[in-house]
């Protein structure tokens, strides 16, 4: 979506604390099955830098050690979110099970048509 819709939206990630750590509500899976529960903000910003390595292109946000974006957004473990004007006029189902990238993909397309 970020190569499609770049010239007409800003993509951004904000990245909050981690799903699940090995400290935590571990799901084995083959990278970053080792990543702890962050213990500070230099330790969240790390893992947030693995976004990159994974070939992110858009700005990577960090959300403060007392989750307040994630806590004012609901965005845990992950959402999609279009503010538009300064309001929300989507706010996708939480992921991994209940959110459609393809819901994004459609308001992008009207409104790009609109345009």
């Amino acid at each position: 979506m970020i190569r499609e819709f770049g010239s007409l939206a800003d993509f951004v990630i904000m990245y909050v604390r981690e799903a699940h750590p090995l400290d935590g509500w571990n799901v084995r899976g083959p990278k970053f099955e080792d990543m702890l529960q962050h213990k500070s903000l230099e330790e969240r910003i790390e893992a947030a830098k693995l976004l990159r390595q994974e070939g992110v292109d858009c700005p990577i946000l960090v959300d403060t050690m007392d989750d307040k974006t994630c806590l004012a957004y609901g965005a845990f473990p992950e959402r999609y979110y279009i503010i538009h004007n300064g309001k929300i006029v989507l706010a996708n189902g939480l992921g991994p099970q209940l959110y459609s990238p393809q819901e994004v993909k459609s308001w992008l397309e009207v409104y790009q048509k609109s345009m």
